[in-house]
């Protein structure tokens, strides 16, 4: 039987593999992140489903990848093999890899939450019904504002995003729509 420490290893090393992350300068991260704006252009969200890989672990971190231009901020949790992980977090155009270790937050925080993530249909998205989500979040976001909206959204059998805008009504529910949409091909169990 393999141990956790072997599946969480082999999780990470996946996901290093999908978020080859550039070594962006300080001056050149501020550049990208004060000039992010949320992609909202349907030409961009028809190819969020292109040549998606078939394993589950590689579709959830393309996805994830994916996402970054759709929403100021990000994170990628995993249930399995239990407890709950965040292995990545995005950042307005900024996306990293989370080893346990770096999470200036506790997975337990999103715990409690994740087994009513993983209750919801495939690619619906739902606003936490506690603030305290969004507490722990502007830990790892502290450019968070307390406006932003808060969405969770469950991407597999075991995975979930949970993401944050700005965007407002309706602005807010027509993106949310045309990414559903743009997702529906993907949806359904695994």
């Amino acid at each position: 039987m393999e141990s956790i420490s072997y599946h969480l290893a082999k999780l990470q090393n996946k996901l290093e593999r999908f978020f080859e992350e550039e070594p962006y300068s300080t001056d050149e991260a501020f550049q990208i992140q004060a000039n992010f704006q949320i992609q909202t252009a349907k030409s961009y969200l028809n190819k969020l489903n292109e040549s998606l890989p078939a394993e589950e672990m590689d579709r959830t971190a393309v996805l994830f990848s994916r996402f970054v231009p759709l929403f100021e901020f990000g994170v990628l949790l995993f249930a399995n093999p239990p407890p709950v992980r965040i292995v990545a977090t995005f950042d307005r155009g900024i996306l990293k890899t989370m080893k346990p270790s770096q999470s200036k937050i506790s997975p337990q925080d999103f715990a409690t939450v994740m087994p009513d993530i993983l209750k919801l249909p495939y690619f619906e998205f739902l606003a936490p019904k506690s603030n305290l989500l969004k507490s722990k979040i502007n830990h790892l976001f502290p450019a968070m504002r307390s406006d932003d909206r808060l969405l969770m959204v469950r991407i597999g059998p075991q995975a979930a995003f949970v993401l944050s805008t700005t965007l407002a009504e309706p602005w807010l529910g027509i993106h949310l729509r045309n990414v559903h949409e743009a997702l529906l091909p993907q949806a359904g169990p695994r």
